[in-house]
């Protein structure tokens, strides 16, 4: 076999045809690009002798033709099309069709269908003769029985209430025209941390690539709003050249006001508050900037981040622009693929339709806004989720330079890559707050802020605004209809139940066709095309609980408190009680309900479904967690197999270089073969914003594949 001596190294290495190699900069002082230093070794490849060896290369193959190549990071960040050139004379963002003539067609039908479906369905279903026979019976089963009918007649209401909103969602979807980036905007990026939540080696990793996004204009200055004041965090903007900001002792910018905390403008240990005290410090400092581009700490930017989305700003009307939520470690966790595949109707359907209107929600997690319109309304609104709020603020106000309502342009662009919750008490987390700030804003200010947007708009934020509510009230109206079956022992609606199930499944497959067919749109790279999206559908059913509990919460008027989602090894692990404890209380009424039934000899078979599946859902995630932990134990007498860091993979692009952190002293496996990697490896991004996944197989005309090493430098190990 012929070999190859490596210039770097000085070594010879195996080369030929039979040889795969991996190409890994080695980073010395943030070097990149053609000037890198770069090894040649050979990869490690497993040996193939038996059947058994054989079907598991083949699988791993499998997993590997499945990963993510340059070619279609680079297609997921184009969705919108081709940047194209801006017209002359005043600028208006263009909007086109979703759909072809055919896919709109079609859609057209499904949704027609699936509204008589529903609708018909409603119909018979409150004919006259269906209501309880009542004659003669005690004044508890007369009352119970009228609770009951209302109970269902509400539950399918709402049922078909989604399916209209649904309908007019995907009806509606619109994609803009990107257009050139103008080179006159002053732009910044701004980064918010937490350092007792939020791992240090993620946030340097974020303003890497943060600092390679490609702009015409002025240099783009890259903040860093430390909520901390962390002296780590200080020499790692250093090193970078990072701008670095900090509330931590200034009292008028950390207001503390018990669970009320969130409330405030300025509020302690709330994301609202920091970017406020920010916008802040920059006015009394007379630091101007026209654009704030934004993203998560754990959410790295591509470089072509503000080429694809600056040139909407061409329209003075336009106050924000935002883009999907995709998570790089929906790879190889499986629930942050789910957490990934719940957020599909938003980020696919909801948010295109919003464009509709041009009223498209802000997203603080990917997103760049006009300082100006934040200005008009007094800076990010108070709240747990401060980005629906403000939201509301700003497209009810108006440009004072147009005399026009700002505007809002979503992209279906994949522009940054983040990490998602990767456990259990993260999910539901995350979750709850999203269903809690939301359920506020709706119970105490939505008619308040409604009646300030336009007419579509107002339709548009109605249908949004709705998800939560109805999946929490369909949840908490079957728990009462199922303990008044147990109790009471009679149907609250008198039908056959023969009729009941055909209508049923009509509408249930007319709904599931539509959600497929709708799945064509699906922004993420991660799922294979033609992918049904259960793992999605699956997790939103376990976290109907948290949607529950939080509706309830908010229409108690009960003050939330504002958590930080835990990211990557800063999580908190699961814990039996902790992160179970609201379906431990589901699964306990649902439990107490049937015990009630046996007492009473109430345990019809058709009642006792309700009761079983109840309980199943809510003891569903504790089951799967233990049974995990069981495994993994029984599994550690095995040779152990190096475990992914699920913390540093927070981006999905690079082929450049990569960067370590040299004291994390973790193994990151490569997910197809299970090879070994150096701990916290974020992957860096190449010029073309094309990208992939870090120690994964590139399709190209070798075979070779990426691998990222750490930095040897004093300066890395120092960070």
């Amino acid at each position: 076999m012929p070999s190859l001596r490596d210039e770097a190294s000085g070594r010879e290495v195996a080369s030929g045809p039979e040889a795969i190699t991996e190409v890994i900069p080695a980073v010395h002082e943030e070097t990149s690009g053609p000037e890198a230093i770069t090894e040649v070794i050979p990869a490690v490849q497993e040996e193939t002798s038996g059947p058994g060896e054989r079907h598991r290369s083949k699988r791993a193959q499998v997993k590997a033709d499945l990963t993510l190549t340059a070619d279609i990071t680079e297609q997921y960040s184009k969705l919108t099309g081709e940047i194209t050139q801006a017209p002359e004379g005043r600028y208006r963002v263009q909007y086109r069709h979703l759909t072809t003539r055919g896919e709109w067609f079609q859609l057209m039908v499904l949704m027609l269908a699936t509204l008589a479906a529903s609708g018909a369905f409603f119909m018979w279903l409150i004919e006259p003769s269906h209501y309880p026979n009542t004659e003669y019976m005690p004044i508890w089963i007369v009352l119970g029985s009228h609770i009951m009918y209302w109970t269902i007649i509400a539950m399918e209401g709402l049922r078909l209430l989604n399916s209209v909103t649904l309908c007019w969602s995907a009806g509606v979807m619109r994609d803009p025209v990107p257009v050139e980036a103008p080179h006159t905007y002053k732009v910044a990026f701004a980064t918010a941390f937490v350092p007792s939540y939020e791992p240090i080696s993620v946030l340097r990793e974020t303003l890497i690539a943060a600092k390679r996004m490609r702009h015409a204009g002025p240099e783009v200055d890259v903040w860093v709003l430390d909520e901390g004041d962390d002296n780590q965090v200080r020499r790692l903007c250093a090193k970078l050249g990072v701008r670095h900001f900090s509330r931590c002792g200034v009292a008028e910018w950390n207001i503390e006001r018990g669970r009320h905390t969130a409330k405030e403008r300025f509020g302690a240990r709330t994301k609202h508050g920091n970017y406020n005290a920010w916008h802040e410090y920059l006015r009394a400092h007379d630091i101007h900037y026209d654009l704030v581009a934004s993203c998560d700490m754990d959410h790295a930017p591509l470089p072509c981040y503000l080429e694809r989305l600056l040139g909407y700003f061409r329209d003075p009307d336009v106050a924000y622009v935002v883009t999907p939520q995709v998570y790089a470690n929906a790879f190889f966790n499986w629930i942050a693929r789910a957490a990934e595949a719940m957020n599909h109707m938003f980020h696919s359907v909801v948010q295109p339709a919003g464009n509709y209107g041009r009223c498209a929600m802000f997203v603080g997690t990917n997103n760049i806004y006009r300082v100006a319109a934040w200005e008009a309304i007094g800076d990010f609104q108070p709240s747990i989720t401060e980005d629906l709020a403000t939201a509301y603020g700003v497209l009810g106000s108006k440009n004072a330079e147009t005399g026009k309502h700002w505007e809002a342009v979503y992209a279906r662009d994949v522009l940054a890559y983040g990490a998602g919750p990767d456990h259990w008490a993260a999910m539901f987390k995350q979750q709850g707050r999203w269903a809690r700030g939301s359920n506020e804003i709706m119970v105490a200010n939505a008619w308040k802020c409604l009646w300030r947007l336009p007419w579509r708009r107002r339709l548009h934020y109605l249908t949004l605004m709705l998800h939560y509510p109805t999946v929490a009230l369909t949840w908490l109206l079957g728990v009462v209809l199922t303990i008044l079956y147990m109790t009471l022992g009679t149907a609250g609606i008198d039908v056959h139940i023969n009729q009941w199930a055909a209508f049923y499944i009509d509408v249930f497959t007319m709904r599931l066709v539509l959600y497929l067919c709708l799945r064509r749109f699906n922004i993420s790279p991660h799922e294979s095309p033609g992918s049904f999206g259960i793992s999605g559908i699956f997790m939103s059913v376990l976290c109907t609980p948290f949607y529950s509990t939080a509706f309830v919460s908010a229409f108690l008027r009960r003050t939330p408190r504002f958590d930080v989602t835990p990211k990557g090894a800063a999580g908190d692990p699961d814990r039996a009680w902790h992160s179970f404890r609201k379906h431990w209380f589901w699964a306990a009424v649902s439990a107490g309900a049937a015990g009630g039934a046996i007492a009473l000899h109430h345990t019809y078979p058709a009642n006792m479904v309700w009761v079983v599946l109840g309980f199943a859902t809510s003891i569903l995630p504790f089951t799967m967690w233990s049974t995990g932990r069981v495994t993994n134990k029984l599994r550690s007498g095995s040779p152990k197999q190096p475990e992914i860091n699920r913390s540093s993979l927070t981006a999905l692009t690079v082929t450049e270089g990569a960067h370590a952190d040299p004291d994390a002293g973790q193994n990151v496996a490569h997910p197809a073969t299970g090879h070994a990697r150096p701990g916290n490896l974020q992957p860096r991004l190449d010029s073309d914003a094309r990208a992939v996944r870090p120690g994964l197989r590139v399709r190209s005309k070798g075979a070779s594949h990426v691998r990222p090493v750490p930095g040897d430098s004093a300066a890395d190990r120092s960070s």
